[in-house]
């Protein structure tokens, strides 16, 4: 191998590399970011709300209202997949003193076919939701024209504005995803009795993947290293 190439070699294998060291490093300060949210997930369990107010919650935020949900309207959030099946987030909106609010009252199967709705459970007895606070989905944005006029409407993200354009119920700009339903017969957690599934986490991958990433990064720009001073040494020799 002539020296120009050596050396092209030489400077590819360092900025590889390097590329290697940095996405290690941020593997790491991805893990710390999701360890502050967890830090920060555990202190706000300690005081849970019970009233709503227009003012937005920190992400995060326990809540337990009482209230009644608004059935005419469901919305079911697609392509939410739970242990390898295909389902839905169902949401819906909730009334509580003057205010509501859009609750994602769990996961639900999706049928076989595609042109099929899951059923409904019946959440007409349900007066307490506990729950936790959190930003909408905005990933995309609910088209406004794809409303067929009856319900439950299948979408594809939510966003209160078009909530509320289509159902005229001024809805605050942010969710709470259900950890459990109630009503005053305390019959237990009216999620599991009608096959709601929570799914709420606070960070979907927590510290420790990071950290193993990490690992993988570093052991692989190593690699790297002693393969390039071996090549080296024998091409020296």
């Amino acid at each position: 191998m002539s020296r120009s190439l050596a050396l092209g070699f030489t400077l590819f294998t360092l900025i590889l590399i390097a590329i290697l060291v940095k996405l290690g490093f941020w593997q790491l300060s991805r893990a710390d970011e999701k360890a502050d949210i967890l830090s920060q997930h555990a202190v706000l369990q300690k005081t849970i709300e019970t009233r709503l107010s227009a003012d937005a919650p920190v992400s995060g935020q326990p809540y337990a209202l009482t209230g009644r949900f608004d059935l005419r309207h469901a919305f079911l959030l697609d392509n939410q997949t739970l242990k390898g099946r295909v389902g839905y987030q169902l949401y819906l909106p909730f009334v509580s003193g003057d205010h509501t609010l859009l609750v994602d009252a769990g996961w639900v199967a999706a049928p076989a076919l595609r042109s099929e709705l899951p059923p409904l459970p019946d959440l007409s007895v349900v007066e307490t939701v506990e729950g936790i606070a959190a930003e909408p989905t905005r990933t995309l944005v609910l088209d406004a024209d794809s409303f067929s006029g009856t319900w439950p409407w299948r979408v594809q993200a939510i966003e209160p504005e078009l909530v509320r354009q289509q159902t005229g119920l001024t809805v605050l700009p942010w969710v709470l995803h259900a950890t459990s339903l109630g009503s005053s017969e305390g019959d237990g957690n009216l999620m599991e009795q009608n096959g709601l599934t929570a799914t709420w986490q606070p960070v979907v991958m927590r510290p420790e993947k990071h950290h193993v990433y990490a690992v993988q990064w570093f052991a692989l720009a190593v690699a790297i290293a002693v393969m390039w001073g071996v090549w080296w040494r024998r091409r020296s020799s």
